[in-house]
């Protein structure tokens, strides 16, 4: 009797234990035990997928910047722009291009690091690009000043041209109008130059500037001539022109105290130390 009741009390917990096992609520911890696991297995493939990819655009961007400065002075450093004086806006957009490249790369480099990334060589060489990126901007914006330059030389030698033919020909009244379009001319390069003094990149001298304000105000004398003659009082108009003549070779005689050579060596001679500097910068 003891057997049987023992057997059936054993039976009794077996019967329990299976129904208990094949409940929802076991089932439903079954399965969230193996989800768990799955997940589990699932994170550490898209941890190492993310790894993976991270490494990838981590050597991508440090190729984009190496190259980038490299490709950048290849084609802007001062001796090749300078030189041949073909600073277009095609070549200002180009430069801004290149520059953005090596912005975005750079930021690449940052985000990856600031989530855990580690990269001595870009770290240790940060702050200097940064600093040339600071610096490929000032160049940039000097570039256009030179330009701009460009521009106004071209207008300001077709309108001189055509202003002393007039005189020549004794055209006074076209000869006054054109020294109307001259003198704004010159007020625009006097403030280029100081816009281009004013970067620090191209040392101009101040006396170099106060010649084309003499430049400027020659063609005041210029004009008197051209209102004597006008007026028949042609002593008083030779007067005039022999003094506009005078001004003229001197502001001419000072501004050809400036060699376009020595601008060249001095905005090369920041380039060296502000940009070219991060040429080869993480090879």
């Amino acid at each position: 009797m003891r057997k049987i009741l023992t057997s059936l009390i054993i039976i009794s917990l077996i019967s329990l234990f299976l129904t208990s096992c094949g409940s929802g609520s076991q089932i439903t911890g079954a399965t969230v035990l193996d989800g768990t696991i799955q997940e589990e297995e699932n994170l550490v493939v898209e941890i190492g997928n993310t790894e993976t990819l991270s490494e990838r655009n981590l050597d991508d961007a440090l190729k984009t910047i190496s190259e980038g400065f490299v490709e950048y002075d290849n084609k802007y450093e001062p001796n090749i722009l300078l030189n041949a004086k073909t600073v277009t806006d095609s070549t200002l957009s180009r430069m801004k291009t290149q520059q953005d490249e090596i912005k975005e790369a750079v930021s690449t480099m940052q985000e990856a690091i600031s989530q855990g990334a580690v990269n001595e060589q870009f770290e240790k060489e940060e702050y200097k690009i940064d600093t040339c990126l600071k610096s490929m901007k000032e160049y940039e914006e000097y570039m256009k000043l030179i330009a701009e330059m460009d521009d106004i030389d071209e207008q300001l030698d077709v309108k001189t041209d055509v202003l002393y033919n007039y005189v020549w020909a004794e055209e006074y009244n076209d000869a006054r109008e054109h020294i109307d379009e001259v003198q704004p001319l010159i007020q625009e390069m006097i403030k280029n130059l100081e816009k281009r003094q004013a970067t620090g990149i191209e040392k101009i001298p101040d006396d170099f500037i106060e010649s084309w304000h003499d430049y400027h105000d020659a063609f005041n004398l210029l004009r008197e001539f051209v209102d004597w003659w006008q007026e028949r009082s042609y002593r008083y108009a030779d007067d005039k022109y022999e003094e506009f003549s005078k001004a003229i070779a001197e502001s001419l005689e000072a501004d050809a105290e400036r060699t376009w050579e020595q601008t060249i060596i001095e905005v090369d001679g920041w380039y060296e130390n502000n940009i070219r500097l991060c040429v080869g910068v993480l090879e």
